[in-house]
């Protein structure tokens, strides 16, 4: 038989309510939920965007996770620490596209190494910056890589692994 409910009224409740820190544990869960509520039709709008590396990075968390697999997979590849950043801070319209992108750089790092010569190519770069722009772009000064994402045109604001692979063997065989 289940145990019979407590009336919210009742002095067993009133009782748990007036242990310290209980109010204020309600007042937090209060206002995180109205945050939530509040921010919901925002959230509605955002793109979520997943890969092949799953999850989306709609979150602080998952965004960072998404950073730390690409730079994990891009360093493997390079056989040497390359780190993932972001010029401009990510929120919640932004960081799925961030993600995305992070993880196309590091799939065209992976395509690289495979390439003849492609080792030597990635021993030049140490950093991968991610970066808002109007369009998308790949670029290569010394050794940092900048991929730009244009997040206002959609998916084709985020270049692929193939065309920046592509734009880095381009840019680093001119600088050869």
């Amino acid at each position: 038989m289940a145990p019979a409910a407590i009336p919210p009224d009742s002095d067993v409740n009133r009782r748990r309510m007036a242990k310290p820190g209980a109010s204020l544990a309600l007042i937090a869960a209060a206002s995180l939920a109205a945050i939530c509520v509040a921010a919901a039709p925002a959230l509605a709008q955002t793109a979520v965007l997943t890969t092949s590396g799953g999850g989306s990075a709609s979150s602080p968390a998952a965004l960072f996770q998404r950073f730390y697999k690409a730079s994990v997979a891009a360093s493997r590849a390079a056989g040497h620490q390359v780190r993932f950043e972001t010029r401009q801070d990510a929120f919640p319209d932004t960081a799925p596209w961030l993600g995305n992108a992070a993880t196309a750089a590091s799939d065209a790092f992976v395509a690289i190494a495979t390439r003849p010569g492609g080792a030597s190519l990635l021993k030049r770069i140490d950093a991968v910056n991610i970066a808002l722009g109007p369009s998308p772009a790949v670029t290569l000064s010394g050794d940092r890589m900048t991929v730009i994402i244009a997040p206002a045109a959609g998916v084709p604001g985020v270049p692929t692994a193939d065309a920046i692979a592509r734009a880095v063997i381009q840019q680093a065989t001119r600088v050869s």
